[in-house]
């Protein structure tokens, strides 16, 4: 009697824990189809403005070395889908407004608009210069927000606050706003 409820019981907190489980990883396995989705998108959305948008080819980016070596000397992780942008595109300008990059030059000597140099001219604690836009604002990732995979928020001053909820929201906007301009 009572070993049979016993086991009853462990059944029924097993096929619970499985199903914990499996509702687990069906929420992970969305998330990360919606974050492919969301980078084939901006994907296509990239190549169909090459009119206002001045990247390397998709695949001609930074090495997952120099990647590496920027978060070493800035001593925190860079936004995944910064990195993503990084390693397939390189780096470049939307309507000429250069976004920080990675130069792969080694970062003792300042060097124009890439993220390390910018980070350590940067006066605000808790700002990771990104794009000083000639139409409207500068931006950059707010690393101070709490947010889930270092996927800062890219806000600025002139724009009272957050204008973008990541990078990817970043780029798709500023392509937008050049074919407005």
């Amino acid at each position: 009697g009572n070993a049979m409820v016993r086991l009853n019981s462990i059944s029924i907190d097993l096929r619970q824990r499985y199903e914990r489980e499996a509702a687990n990883q069906y929420a992970i396995n969305q998330r990360l189809r919606i974050t492919m989705d969301r980078y084939e998108q901006i994907k296509q959305l990239i190549a169909a403005n090459e009119d206002v948008v001045n990247f390397a080819e998709f695949g001609n980016g930074v090495s997952q070395e120099w990647i590496d070596k920027a978060e070493a000397a800035l001593g925190f992780p860079l936004p995944p889908s910064y990195k993503w942008w990084l390693r397939n595109y390189g780096g470049g300008d939307i309507g000429g407004d250069e976004i920080t990059c990675i130069y792969e030059h080694g970062f003792d000597t300042p060097m124009g608009q890439d993220v390390v140099s910018r980070y350590r001219r940067c006066e605000d604690e808790g700002c990771l210069p990104l794009c000083d836009s000639d139409i409207d604002a500068d931006f950059w990732f707010d690393l101070t927000a709490d947010v889930p995979d270092h996927e800062y928020p890219v806000v600025s001053r002139a724009l009272d606050g957050v204008y973008a909820t990541d990078f990817l929201d970043f780029l798709k906007k500023r392509i937008e706003i050049m074919h407005e301009t």
